[in-house]
């Protein structure tokens, strides 16, 4: 006879990946069935956090207190559902979780493997996410499978997706530098091999830093690329910027094993193609579930070879244009991907099923 209550428990409502991919789904709840509070227990505050803030009925600040006192207080709102975004990363207060302040608590979006912690009932993913879980990670948690993808991207702000002129086919990264592993880039320069007409861009915020520009440069040597095929861009101010910066790449290049997700769905929003390898754990599915949600299965290989092949496939169409490049976007707009009342409507449903199960449960 009331509406559901859930809480959302982050440290990064904020300019932040977790931020940007909760605020979708907070914005579509449906607020005569549920009600939502935000429970923010970190430093940092900007428009992100206005527009999270702004979702929610109810907010608190939890930064500060023992995990004892946070439960206390959170416990005192009389939840049905907490939702825990961070795991063990910077600023959370997962140890929240263990004196049980709602009766069904949820891991979600915000930690790339399972916390293991008996007092959390479910692991939010989808079908495709965890297909790559070993069966110690796969029995951790009940497994709580949102159908058509457990994330949405939605981007209004969006520079026209041009294509840049008097420039070669350019495969792409725009994930940051840390992710440019070894396997990585033995991936990319047998990319490279396959197609060599071609050039690679690489894009990264820590190339702000010289010696990081030519530490990649020199990795990518070393692995037999020369180096007149290698653009490594020079850092840029301002997010449309950022984004504007698609115009030079024509397909882009996931990394392994810890694949994108914003740059992922930057990438697909701007219409340029991602080809990714549907590697090990979550973060090895990032961009396969990003690419099955919206609608572009093809582009995920499962072994490397694959990889190289789409890549050889998607350069032996040309350059992207910009007429190719908007329908892409226009396509991942409207794809479950581009939906967040459709996954705001699918995280509600489980929600009422789980909170309905633990009301019934003996106590």
């Amino acid at each position: 006879g009331r509406r559901l209550r859930v809480g959302y428990l982050s440290a990064d409502m904020c300019n932040h990946p977790v931020g940007r991919f909760l605020l979708p789904v907070l914005k579509h709840h449906d607020a005569e069935s549920v009600e939502v509070w935000g429970l923010s227990c970190g430093p940092h505050r900007d428009s992100i956090t206005d527009a999270i803030r702004s979702c929610c009925q109810h907010w608190r600040e939890v930064r500060f207190g023992s995990d004892l006192e946070i439960a206390r207080l959170i416990a005192d709102l009389g939840l049905d559902v907490l939702v825990e975004l961070g795991g063990y990363t910077g600023f959370s207060r997962i140890g929240v979780m263990v004196h049980r302040p709602a009766p069904t608590q949820l891991s979600y979006l915000g930690y790339f493997a399972p916390t293991y912690l008996a007092a959390i009932d479910g692991w939010i993913g989808d079908r495709e996410l965890f297909d790559g879980l070993n069966p110690t990670d796969r029995q951790a948690h009940r497994l709580v499978a949102v159908e058509r993808g457990y994330m949405a991207h939605a981007e209004s702000d969006l520079p026209a997706p041009e294509r840049a002129n008097g420039i070669p086919f350019r495969f792409g990264s725009f994930n940051h530098s840390r992710k440019l592993s070894r396997q990585a880039i033995d991936l990319f320069c047998a990319v490279m091999e396959a197609v060599p007409e071609a050039q690679l861009l690489l894009k990264s915020v820590s190339f702000i830093e010289a010696a990081e520009r030519d530490r990649i440069r020199d990795r990518f040597g070393e692995a037999g690329l020369a180096s007149e095929r290698l653009v490594v861009m020079p850092w840029v101010e301002g997010h449309l910027n950022h984004l504007a910066s698609y115009s030079e790449v024509d397909v882009a290049l996931d990394p392994l094993p810890y694949g994108g997700a914003t740059t992922s769905c930057e990438a697909l929003s701007m219409g340029v193609p991602v080809i990714t390898l549907a590697s090990e754990g979550m973060v090895g599915r990032l961009s396969a579930s990003i690419l099955a949600s919206s609608g572009h299965p093809q582009w995920i290989a499962r072994q490397g070879q694959q990889y190289v092949s789409i890549a050889k496939q998607l350069a032996a169409e040309g350059p992207r244009t910009t007429k190719q490049r908007m329908a892409l976007r226009a396509a991942v707009q409207l794809s479950p991907l581009g939906d967040g009342a459709r996954l705001a409507s699918a995280l509600e449903a489980h929600y009422w099923h789980m909170a309905s199960e633990a009301l019934a449960a003996p106590r």
